[in-house]
């Protein structure tokens, strides 16, 4: 049937997929005076001030155990919130809170709705930050060849890991790069001969900056059954950090990857 049109059906916008309205009590409105009366909704973790020294800080791979709708965590750009309390009040439905649960939300979060104010609406949840010390360490462990320091605090392998891991960011060399446009360059990165991404249509992967310790999310345009490489079209944003650092890559250099 043909999409429906603005507010003639309840939870539908203009053909996009409809979402569950919240059941009765649980607007953002409820939620609102929930966190103001109780002040701490971190299901006995306690509060935690990212602004203090004391904060409590936590590895992802702490963070990624709590994955359930029982216990539900998430980090937003390197809060740590146990959002489990907020689950029946997002307005997007519960399933789409948990498509980020024991997962970093930011590139998400930022992506569907980057104008929400989550910092005064997730404080009562936020339970610390996560500790990026081991971040050194765990890029490209997979590989067993010898580092190169790309900037101060920041370290990779050398050479490009043979397929996409989701947690880990493994390293792929660029091959190629062309400039299709004014603002936009079309890289092209190696991968092992016979090995494909894995990737599904319209997923995407997560690029890291490492001079800026930031990620931005792509989705490749080579087809998802391309073996032996993969390909990026990237769009120059002057202040994007992760946009400007692809747009000087050139063929040789390697570039962490994830998704």
């Amino acid at each position: 049937r043909a999409p429906s049109t603005m507010g003639s059906r309840r939870g539908e916008l203009s053909g996009r997929r409809k979402v569950p309205a919240v059941g009765a009590g649980f607007s953002q409105m409820h939620w609102m005076r929930l966190a103001a009366t109780q002040g701490d909704l971190t299901e006995g973790i306690g509060v935690s001030d990212p602004e203090e020294k004391s904060c409590r800080k936590w590895l992802m791979e702490e963070v990624r155990q709590h994955n359930s709708r029982e216990d539900a965590w998430m980090v937003l750009r390197g809060r740590v919130y146990n959002v489990t309390r907020y689950l029946p009040y997002h307005p997007g439905s519960i399933d789409e809170m948990m498509r980020s649960a024991g997962d970093d939300a930011t590139v998400l979060f930022e992506e569907v709705h980057p104008w929400v104010n989550w910092e005064a609406m997730l404080e009562p949840c936020c339970v610390g930050v996560l500790d990026t010390s081991r971040e050194k360490e765990a890029i490209g462990t997979t590989l067993g060849i010898s580092k190169l320091v790309v900037s101060d605090d920041v370290a990779v392998k050398s050479e490009a890991a043979t397929e996409l891991h989701a947690d880990e960011w493994r390293h792929f060399r660029v091959v190629a790069c062309e400039r299709v446009c004014d603002d936009s360059v079309l890289l092209r990165f190696a991968i092992a001969d016979g090995r494909r991404l894995g990737l599904l249509v319209g997923e995407h992967v997560q690029v890291l900056a490492p001079s800026r310790k930031t990620f931005r999310a792509y989705t490749p345009v080579s087809p998802v059954k391309k073996t032996g490489a993969f390909e990026l079209l990237v769009r120059h944003v002057p202040s994007g950090a992760v946009s400007s650092y692809l747009c000087t890559r050139r063929a040789g250099d390697v570039v962490a990857v994830r998704g």
